[in-house]
């Protein structure tokens, strides 16, 4: 099963959404939504489910308005691998992100890092998710195997080789 790859970018910087954009592009991603505003984050999120969401700490000086939106964007869809964009190191940030929901965070200290940063953060979710979509798929294969036998007794010998 194909890993999935559903990306929201959401920052007030239009410079940072591009360059994101672009790595995620250049890493072979191509369907990519992005939002300059919280607003705009909650319009996308219900026309469309994303797999990976980036989203910006700060909108505004101090506004924190990436927690509240990762929070709310957990709770319809909680499978969504989250990662919280922030300036700010202080580990009480780091806590609060997680706290939120974030599967992650990034720091914003230079682009080179922030590219960075960023292609490895994604690789390793969207491991993650193609390691529980294998998963899924293993067990649905198994259902329909158990289902199609065509007695109990080949129900039986297949869920006991399932087993083993």
């Amino acid at each position: 099963m194909a890993c999935p790859s559903r990306f929201l970018i959401a920052d007030d910087s239009k410079t940072i959404r591009v360059l994101l954009e672009h790595e995620l592009r250049r890493s072979g991603y191509t369907d990519i939504r992005t939002a300059e505003s919280p607003a705009k984050v909650e319009e996308l999120a219900k026309s469309l489910p994303f797999d990976v969401a980036i989203i910006d700490l700060n909108f505004t000086e101090g506004g924190r308005e990436g927690l509240a939106l990762v929070k709310a964007l957990k709770l319809s869809a909680p499978n969504l691998k989250a990662v919280l964009l922030t300036v700010d190191s202080e580990p009480e940030t780091i806590v609060a992100a997680m706290d939120a929901g974030a599967d992650d965070y990034v720091w914003k200290g230079s682009l080179s890092e922030l590219q960075s940063q960023l292609s490895t953060v994604v690789r390793r979710l969207l491991s993650t998710l193609n390691a529980e979509l294998n998963a899924v798929e293993k067990h649905l294969s198994a259902s329909n195997a158990i289902n199609s036998a065509p007695n109990e007794i080949e129900r039986v010998k297949i869920i006991h080789a399932l087993a083993d």
